[in-house]
């Protein structure tokens, strides 16, 4: 059995001389990156956003983000990073979300650190229902 050898370069320079052709993985991809860009992208800040609004923002963060600590620190973080928190502020809510060690370990701790310090607050999956929808996915 002999198999012709096929010109890759040739089918491509066939394909992007027809205008009309469209390849479905630069489609794909295309679609990807709209994709990325337009929904799962960071707006910008607003302008108007200043140091007493953030303030506010982490005072509501601190009163009600028991269930989610990790996210309400995230903004937190990035207020401070904005120069919008103080130390003083972007301390006493990872206090309030926290505690205060771990308050003092988010600010002045090295990356390491800080992330064997959150590890316990990153949700876990329970493991026997992934098995139990594992095991109903293969009834189907």
């Amino acid at each position: 059995y002999e198999s012709g050898s096929i010109s890759y370069s040739r089918r491509a320079t066939k394909r992007t001389s027809d205008i009309l052709y469209k390849d479905p993985v630069e489609q794909a991809v295309a679609d990807v990156e709209t994709l990325i860009r337009d929904r799962l992208s960071p707006k910008p800040i607003p302008s108007a956003l200043r140091p007493k609004h953030a303030a506010a923002r982490a005072k509501t963060l601190m009163n009600s983000s028991k269930a989610n600590p990790l996210r309400a620190a995230a903004e937190v973080k990035l207020y401070r990073d904005l120069d919008l928190l103080t130390l003083e502020q972007s301390l006493a809510a990872y206090e309030k979300l926290f505690d205060a060690e771990t308050g003092l370990v988010l600010l002045a701790g090295d990356s390491e650190k800080r992330i064997e310090t959150l590890k316990p607050h990153v949700p876990r999956i329970d493991r026997s229902i992934q098995r139990r929808v594992a095991v109903n996915d293969d009834d189907g």
